[in-house]
């Protein structure tokens, strides 16, 4: 389907490889797919898979640093693979930034300490961005020295959509920490629309006393007794920005949306603040990490006392959020849900580091483990496809990663050498196992 084998037969031609480089990327990506595992592991255990010959585990970990060297060749195939095939739909794509980390202390040019997405403040880690589309198909991804700060990395993303793929036209959307005036600028001289988060509480007092004006909001949906449950308002905003000692504007609107539930949410979490402020208080304890100190009147440390009028300041906020778009041909509806489907990247970094097991890694150099990386990057393009085929397919089985894992794995057979004779067993595919060989165009002779 992705044509990977004619990639990498053109690509081993320009290199001095003289093993057979396809047969051990088929084994890594079988593995990869089927039951993640160390490389040496693998190497151990690679009698498990039928139909490969016994590979070295030099050739094994050089691997890697083929798939490193042509990281950006193999990611731009893949894209171009799919583009030809009419699976792509990359009218809004999403971007996000995520982290791996090592069990590892020890510093280098790619490896370091940073913000860490996984709560790892002790290890090293890289970064790692990724852009998908509506769907999760991925579209790219860039791996980042371990110390980059997340809005640092979307100038890379905007070149490859730009000069490697030749996007002309696409809406991308990101969450709040891209959404810093320099980015929201190279994204718009780029030729492109965004969709992001926008920080209202730091906008000037007339627009917030406008974004805060929930009687002006227009309502969409209303709860059974008739109560509002979701309004809707869009501002037209001229988002301001100095770069370079100049002054810039860029022509976009805020839609401004109130939800009851999320409102309900705002309460309570102010709720347990506030408790836990009188907890303070109570124990002359004012040290706090969780954001309770800010209701708190702390000028005079003998006679601290709730801070009312910030508790009432914060209500006002209650079930706001603001989404900023420069995008004019979406109205405020499909501007919404364009953003709730943020969620398509998020998932796709899970799926990554649990299912794929991308991390913790245990690759040392700067090639190995951009290879690693690369390598789970080209089974997550396999692994959607197959779900997103299955999902079209709108068969009764319930579609997960851990499903499609199972089903991949009932294709397999049983070799018994008695000695005289050797007998190959083929085990029963289960159900999904047969809808996938239906989607692919395999049958059952294809595993026997």
């Amino acid at each position: 389907e992705f044509r990977l084998n004619d990639l990498v037969t053109r690509l081993k031609k320009r290199s001095k490889i003289q093993f057979d480089i396809q047969g051990v990327l088929q084994l890594i990506l079988t593995n990869s797919m089927l039951s993640p595992k160390s490389k040496l592991s693998l190497y151990n255990n690679q009698s498990s898979y039928e139909g490969f010959k016994k590979f070295d585990l030099h050739h094994i970990y050089r691997s890697l640093n083929f798939l490193a060297g042509h990281q950006d060749d193999i990611q731009k195939h893949l894209y171009e693979q799919q583009v030809q095939n009419n699976q792509l739909d990359i009218d809004v794509v999403f971007y996000d930034v995520t982290t791996f980390y090592f069990e590892s202390v020890k510093q280098d040019e790619l490896r370091d300490f940073g913000f860490s997405k996984d709560c790892k403040v002790n290890n090293v880690q890289v970064v790692f961005s990724m852009l998908v589309d509506g769907c999760g198909r991925p579209i790219g991804c860039d791996i980042h020295k371990g110390n980059t700060y997340e809005g640092h990395t979307l100038i890379r993303a905007l070149d490859k959509i730009k000069s490697k793929y030749n996007i002309k036209q696409v809406v991308i959307v990101a969450d709040k920490g891209m959404n810093s005036g320099s980015n929201l600028l190279a994204i718009t001289e780029a030729g492109y629309d965004y969709i992001v988060s926008y920080r209202a509480k730091n906008a000037g007092k007339k627009l917030q006393d406008e974004i805060k004006d929930i009687g002006s909001y227009a309502i969409t949906q209303q709860d059974e007794l008739g109560n509002p449950s979701l309004s809707y308002k869009t501002i037209e905003y001229n988002h301001k920005i100095q770069q370079d000692k100049k002054s810039h504007v860029i022509s976009s609107k805020l839609i401004c949306s109130w939800s009851a539930k999320r409102a309900a949410k705002d309460r309570a979490d102010r709720s347990r603040l506030i408790d836990r402020a009188e907890d303070m208080i109570e124990n002359k304890s004012y040290k706090s990490t969780r954001g309770a100190r800010k209701f708190l009147n702390v000028s005079i440390e003998d006679n601290v006392t709730l801070n009312e009028e910030k508790i009432e300041q914060a209500s006002k906020w209650d079930g706001i959020y603001v989404i900023e778009s420069s995008a004019s041909n979406l109205n405020a509806e499909q501007v919404a849900s364009a953003y709730h489907q943020l969620w398509v990247i998020e998932e796709s970094f899970r799926i990554l580091k649990s299912h794929f097991e991308a991390r913790p890694m245990f690759h040392w150099t700067p090639e190995r483990i951009i290879g690693h990386l690369t390598l789970s990057y080209i089974a997550f393009c396999f692994e959607r496809e197959v779900e997103i085929r299955l999902k079209n397919a709108q068969t009764d089985e319930k579609i997960s990663h851990g499903r499609i894992r199972k089903a991949l794995d009932s294709m397999s057979n049983s070799i018994i050498d008695s000695g005289n004779q050797t007998i190959k067993v083929a085990s029963k595919p289960n159900e999904l196992a047969m809808i996938i060989m239906e989607q692919f165009h395999l049958n059952n002779s294809a595993i026997c």
